[in-house]
């Protein structure tokens, strides 16, 4: 770490491969420190989906958390208020500005919201797309924006990639479900497009803590524009790369590579936190002594502000190439779990309990294995135990809590080394 920065790579592998092998895994660890002043420029923009499924206690508990959350604004940030329906209604303040955070901006902005009143339909592409539009207007801020949604999109679908598309880089979004017609696979893609988070608030009281949390969050942010840029040698491969910690994310997709065979990964906003990252890499065939180096840089702004090496190194000597890093192995055994969870709600989907219950009791024994135990806890509301080591899915296994535990499949947890250094071992939002 340099003072100058804050950032922080250390890396956790076992360098060495037998003869014949030319992949290897290694888990990279990114710090951030902020100095005490550094308080970033942040937009906070509230969408609250209004379609007439929201009637009821959904609409007034949307109303009290979207207040809640403008608590957490700092004076010297922005805001801005969207009401979603067939089309995005700005609230507060209009015209597509944004807000400054003084009391007399928030009080107006909750007299907004108590007048405001149901609408029609989901079209949360649109309400992202005018998310993006007032975040624009103040480009030097960092842009979040915190959905509220109880249903599914119902654009059609070409519009909706669009509108997607048009927001990429221009936020970050925390989208949150409640009720149970919204769809876990559309939240997820959001969260994984803007580097956020999805969550099921399933009992509505508790709404205008998960507001206030996400919000504070976003407050929290102190540089944005933060990318991992890895350089290997020719012939060198990148076969995966995943956020690991704390929340799960496959960032391979989103490289973008440049010249001199670098591959750049945008890692969004950062506050004061740890993030953990899993890599597959596969090397060029080598023979027995040599050494082959992959170079990691954290790059803002065009300038590295930390730096590591992933080294390969071959040896024929079994006792060096056959250990395996704690680290390493606590996350692949954490993705394979996760996995294991998805497979197993699809499987639930399809009505087919038998492979279901496979998928998930394996998924337990994952959880458990790395000591995640909210997630270890939201499996086994899904399941009925015989006490004799049988299990079945639960005859009153619903929506809901499928739901549950697909968020909470989200969530990981630090590996062994981390935790032996105080850290909390419960996953957490990033």
């Amino acid at each position: 770490m340099t003072d100058q920065t804050g950032f922080a790579i250390s890396v956790a592998q076992n360098p060495y491969l037998p003869p014949d092998e030319t992949t290897m895994y290694a888990v990279a660890t990114v710090e951030f420190a902020p100095a005490e002043e550094t308080r970033a420029d942040v937009a906070e923009i509230i969408v609250i989906d209004r379609s007439g499924s929201m009637a009821g206690p959904k609409f007034e508990e949307a109303k009290r958390a979207a207040k809640a959350a403008l608590g957490a604004v700092r004076a010297d940030a922005s805001f801005a208020l969207i009401a979603g329906g067939t089309r995005a209604t700005e609230l507060y303040p209009g015209g597509g500005r944004l807000a400054g955070g003084s009391e007399e901006h928030k009080e107006a902005a909750a007299r907004a919201i108590d007048a405001m009143k149901l609408g029609s339909a989901t079209s949360i592409g649109a309400w992202l797309r005018r998310a993006a539009d007032i975040a624009a207007t103040r480009p030097a801020a960092i842009g979040h924006v915190l959905l509220l949604t109880d249903g599914q999109v119902n654009q059609l679908p070409s519009v909706y990639d669009t509108d997607l598309d048009y927001c990429k880089g221009k936020f970050a979004c925390d989208a949150i479900g409640i009720g149970t017609g919204w769809n876990a696979e559309e939240l997820g893609r959001i969260a994984r497009l803007f580097h956020g988070t999805r969550e099921y608030c399933r009992d509505l009281p508790d709404l205008a803590d998960f507001f206030t949390a996400a919000s504070e969050r976003a407050m929290g942010k102190a540089v944005d524009g933060i990318e991992l840029v890895v350089k290997g040698p020719k012939g060198f491969e990148l076969k995966g790369l995943w956020q690991a910690y704390p929340v799960e994310r496959d960032l391979l997709p989103g490289g973008r590579e440049s010249a001199g065979r670098r591959t750049a990964f945008d890692l969004g906003a950062w506050g004061a936190e740890r993030r953990q990252y899993l890599m597959e890499l596969a090397f060029p065939a080598t023979g027995t002594g040599y050494r082959r180096d992959v170079r990691l840089e954290l790059v803002r702004r065009g300038e590295a502000v930390a730096g590591g090496l992933v080294s390969a190194q071959w040896t024929d000597n079994p006792a060096e190439s056959e250990a395996f890093h704690p680290d390493v192995v606590h996350h692949r055994t954490q993705l394979a779990g996760i996995e294991h969870i998805r497979r197993g709600l699809r499987y639930w989907h399809e009505r087919n309990p038998a492979a279901a219950t496979h998928q998930l009791l394996t998924a337990l024994e994952h959880a458990e294995q790395v000591g995640n135990r909210d997630q270890a806890e939201s499996i086994r509301e899904f399941l009925d135990f015989d006490g004799r080591g049988n299990a079945t899915i639960r005859t009153d296994a619903s929506g809901g809590r499928a739901l549950w535990l697909a968020t909470r499949g989200d969530y990981t947890v630090h590996t062994p080394s981390s935790r032996e250094a105080g850290d909390d071992e419960e996953g957490g939002g990033s």
